[in-house]
């Protein structure tokens, strides 16, 4: 497996994931599985908390990992060294004092997420696309303080985003597609209280 951020804007980066399986072969390993759960606030999307095979799990393990965290989170303070100052944080203690989440989804034709922020324990947030091409109808779009559109993220294959979530941190998604259902994953680098034992050193 292997991971490459590519910098866009000093708040969003570009993901290209090779999970080091084909996409026929993992979306029939989702689709197999049996826990899914239906998200309470919009019913045509699910998501898997508990996943059973052993592919899926490595493939979280790997983002997860923090080896990935500590890169994005570098990455970000030397893009956006603003980032100190919004949590009163340095690096390192941006570092220890966050856990990395995944969570694989199940969009239905129609779901949709309008224009929003993400809660501020979210500092870096983002998506993951297991769609075969690129496509408007399934894609993420990122706004300007305006809410003005400013840039499109592809859906190929792998591709994703994450990006530091801020005030003007404007973004929506969704399956527009009448005839698709967008798997895809969320990655986030979450805040928590005190710190994460398996990353102080």
């Amino acid at each position: 497996m292997k991971i490459i951020f590519e910098e866009i804007e000093d708040r969003l980066l570009k993901i290209k994931f090779n999970p080091g399986i084909n996409r026929l072969e993992l979306i029939r390993m989702l689709e197999e599985e049996t826990e899914w759960e239906v998200d309470n606030k919009d019913c045509r999307r699910s998501q898997l908390n508990n996943v059973k095979n052993t592919k899926l799990i490595e493939i979280k393990n790997f983002l997860q990992s923090n080896e990935v965290a500590k890169e994005v989170i570098d990455r970000y303070y030397k893009i956006r060294p603003s980032i100190e100052g919004d949590y009163n944080l340095s690096q390192t203690n941006m570092y220890e004092s966050t856990t990395t989440g995944c969570l694989f989804t199940r969009d239905l034709p129609g779901f949709d997420i309008p224009i929003h922020t993400d809660p501020i324990w979210l500092a870096f947030t983002g998506v993951i696309f297991f769609t075969e091409t690129d496509d408007p109808l399934l894609a993420s779009y990122f706004y300007d303080s305006n809410k003005q559109e400013i840039f499109r993220m592809t859906t190929n294959y792998g591709d994703g985003w994450i990006q530091h979530n801020a005030n003007s941190s404007w973004h929506s998604g969704g399956n527009q597609r009448s005839d698709t259902v967008r798997y895809s994953l969320i990655f986030s680098i979450q805040l928590v209280y005190g710190k994460n034992k398996e990353r102080v050193k």
